[in-house]
């Protein structure tokens, strides 16, 4: 469904991918145990047994149940409340559980992708392409949009766009966290003198195209 936003879009498919991998394991088990021939009924040489079958799927088991609570908290999300939820679940959840985090961080690096365009296309020419909802600005001036904008004394960021709090990632407001974990480098927060003193949401906010008439 194509309201449920491009974020949650980008999940679904690598979730996919570790489900395609899951079904190739759950076939190569069917596959062995149905041949009955000692030279093929083997795992690395190895009679198949039940007590192989059960060690060898605690990998697979584990990383579908991480995917079954993944779903359950991104239900109903998308956008950057979606990135948020996802960056709780490896946080609060599976905080020194090495490979979960590696699951999860494998996931919000994707989902992310999407996210981290929109904020670089706001940052660095003041452009919003957002058409499902999912970035933390919204442009509700038509004359904005279409790079249209008089600016008059007196006249607020506000007057132009409003902030969806919902949607801004919470790696955000920590002024030392530059780098942002979900999307590594790729969201290019300038580090000029002349905003060293920012937030990296302030930054979001008073960067791009129309930087001097905010301000």
């Amino acid at each position: 469904h194509y309201e449920c936003g491009v974020i949650a879009r980008t999940l679904c498919e690598a979730m996919s991918k570790l489900l395609e991998e899951y079904l190739a394991f759950v076939s190569n088990l069917d596959y062995l145990s149905r041949e009955t021939s000692s030279s093929t009924n083997n795992w690395d040489g190895n009679p198949l047994t039940m007590s192989m079958v059960y060690v060898h799927a605690q990998p697979s088991i584990r990383t579908m149940a991480i995917l079954g609570q993944v779903v359950t908290t991104v239900q109903g999300k998308k956008g950057g409340e979606l990135l948020n939820s996802l960056q709780n679940l490896m946080s609060l959840n599976y905080s020194g559980d090495e490979k979960a985090n590696e699951l999860l961080q494998h996931l919000l690096t994707k989902c992310a992708a999407p996210y981290a365009n929109m904020l670089q296309s706001w940052l660095k020419r003041g452009k919003v392409h957002d058409p499902y909802g999912e970035f933390m600005i919204e442009v509700t001036d038509k004359s904005f949009r279409e790079n249209h904008v008089t600016i008059k004394q007196g006249m607020e960021w506000t007057d132009w766009c409003r902030e969806k709090e919902e949607h801004v990632l919470k790696s955000l407001h920590d002024s030392n966290n530059m780098d942002i974990v979900p999307m590594g480098n790729a969201l290019g927060v300038d580090r000029s003198r002349a905003t060293s003193h920012m937030s990296a949401l302030h930054k979001a906010h008073a960067t791009g195209k129309y930087w001097r008439a905010i301000h």
